[in-house]
């Protein structure tokens, strides 16, 4: 499963539509001195364009048309929520996972995966850590619209379309065309360890709509030998 890593997200939004709305806080004048002090500009025959308070600090009491009150008043409000929307769309998406690396004739050995995402948990970067070795690399969700261009860093280092690894479809895999339609919502990741060994993987995703964020299980598979059952 994944969660919003960044602080603003979630909360920036309402957080800019508060400030926004928020009243304006005492300038240090009540409004009875307020008062007082536009009697005595009246009287004087002065004008109320700036008028010295006995606190710290002065209120300018401008002559705006209602009009242009109001369009000073919405547009930081405007501001905020851009600026909030702004936080959302640039919130970096982190999850963990786990399983087991399973070789013939070996102990199994404990799999710690972990991954981050900038755009919604589709597209991003994957670690999986295991006592003798660190495989990194991207993941990406497939869907029916991507190019074969698009998944040709996942065959690195394997058959294009992964043919070779029936995990999903018949004896032979399917071609790389065929790949983008079939495992539509479904994420493939290819990552490889300082050594040089790969590690290929294909997960189902429990909400698609929601990528790694929404949880999944799958396979991996490393070239030296062996697979891993994760879950996220």
């Amino acid at each position: 499963m994944g969660s919003c890593g960044c602080v603003p997200c979630g909360a920036a939004l309402s957080q800019a539509l508060a400030f926004g709305t928020a009243q304006p806080e005492d300038s240090g004048t009540s409004s009875k001195e307020l008062g007082r002090a536009l009697k005595r500009r009246r009287k004087s025959g002065g004008t109320i364009s700036s008028i010295q308070s006995k606190g710290p600090r002065a209120i300018q009491v401008n002559h705006m048309h209602s009009k242009t009150k109001a369009a000073a008043a919405a547009l930081p409000l405007v501001l905020l929520l851009g600026a909030g929307a702004a936080l959302l769309s640039g919130c970096t998406t982190t999850g963990m996972g786990g399983g087991d690396l399973v070789r013939s004739g070996k102990t199994s050995v404990p799999v710690l995966f972990s991954w981050t995402s900038k755009d919604g948990s589709i597209d991003g970067s994957m670690t999986a850590t295991l006592p003798t070795a660190t495989y990194q690399g991207r993941f990406f969700q497939i869907t029916q619209t991507q190019s074969t261009t698009s998944l040709a860093p996942m065959w690195d280092g394997w058959a294009p379309g992964w043919t070779d690894w029936p995990y999903w479809g018949p004896p032979g895999g399917f071609d790389a065309m065929s790949f983008s339609t079939l495992y539509s919502g479904k994420v493939v990741a290819n990552l490889r360890s300082p050594g040089g060994d790969s590690m290929r993987c294909r997960f189902h995703m429990i909400r698609p709509e929601s990528g790694m964020q929404g949880g999944g299980a799958g396979e991996c598979q490393l070239a030296s030998g062996g697979t891993i059952q994760a879950t996220f």
